[in-house]
């Protein structure tokens, strides 16, 4: 759950001084689905219903929207982790790029079926690119700085 609050804290800090506006990961997402992929039982719906709610109150973004959209996609990753545990971690980043396509899909899905302003697909692509590309850093991360590894973690290295 620190982790979690940390990724929020993080992804509302600011990261561009001159007011122009910056797209970022979505820091939030990808704790959740490497806690997901990594050891499936610290990410109770509850929790990520919990954090993510959380995260659409104080972005203020849509409430529930990314929630929803979270909600799915790590039931998903739990879903396909069950039934094909992986050992390297090409394989894990490979499933993550395409929960987080499930995710953007979603997201852009609600917010046109509502008639919302949907951002450009040109800010979603970058935003996903973005998430994508710093996944390694938060295993990293998390690996080493907080030693979250999978639970048989000892069996195997990254």
């Amino acid at each position: 759950m620190a982790t979690g609050l940390l990724a929020i804290a993080v992804s509302l800090s600011p990261v561009n001084f001159d007011g122009s506006l910056m797209l970022t990961p979505h820091w939030l997402l990808a704790v959740l689905l490497f806690w997901t992929a990594r050891r499936p039982a610290s990410t109770p719906p509850m929790l990520v219903f919990g954090l993510t709610a959380l995260h659409d109150l104080v972005s203020a973004g849509p409430i529930g929207l990314e929630m929803f959209a979270a909600l799915i996609c790590v039931e998903a990753l739990r879903s396909v982790a069950a039934y094909r545990p992986h050992r390297s971690f090409a394989i894990e980043w490979a499933r993550i790029a395409v929960i987080l396509i499930l995710f953007e899909l979603i997201v852009r899905a609600m917010l046109t079926v509502t008639l919302a302003g949907a951002p450009d697909l040109s800010q979603t692509a970058l935003r996903y690119g973005a998430t994508v590309a710093v996944y390694p850093l938060v295993v990293l991360f998390l690996r080493g700085g907080f030693g979250m590894g999978r639970a048989d973690d000892r069996w195997i290295s990254l």
